[in-house]
């Protein structure tokens, strides 16, 4: 079996329905174009590692729901295990650096993990 003959296998940061969407995900200034990967933040293209557009998407699929740290690391990091890491936010944070403006968009819930809301609470 070759690999070009192997299914690609889905990336659950990427859903179906996330990545098929006829448009870009808006949250606020927030515009993220799956097709293309790219990111703009009031009409001005952000540079976004691979990572952080993963994260991003996530999200913003999520909008207004609180995404708990174990959620991230299962379905954008990939991890299976229950540990204890930084990794989470620290690129949170180095997202919200990237993002100017539009990081208030992502806030933190504190002990639970993080939300994508144009409502700030």
């Amino acid at each position: 079996m070759s690999v070009a003959s192997l299914p690609e296998k889905p990336d659950p940061a990427f859903p179906p329905a996330a990545s098929a969407r006829a448009g870009p995900i808006v949250v606020g200034a927030l515009e993220i174009d799956t097709r293309a990967h790219r990111v703009h933040v009031n009409g001005e293209r952000v540079r976004v590692t691979p990572m952080q557009m993963r994260l991003l998407v996530h999200l913003a699929s999520r909008r207004d729901e609180v995404v708990s740290r174990a959620d991230l690391l299962r379905d954008v990091w990939g991890y299976q295990v229950d540990i204890q890491t930084r990794t989470i936010d620290i690129h949170v944070q180095r997202l919200r650096l990237r993002l100017g403006p539009a990081a208030a968009l992502i806030t933190t819930v504190r002990g639970v993990g993080y939300r994508m809301s144009e409502d700030p609470e």
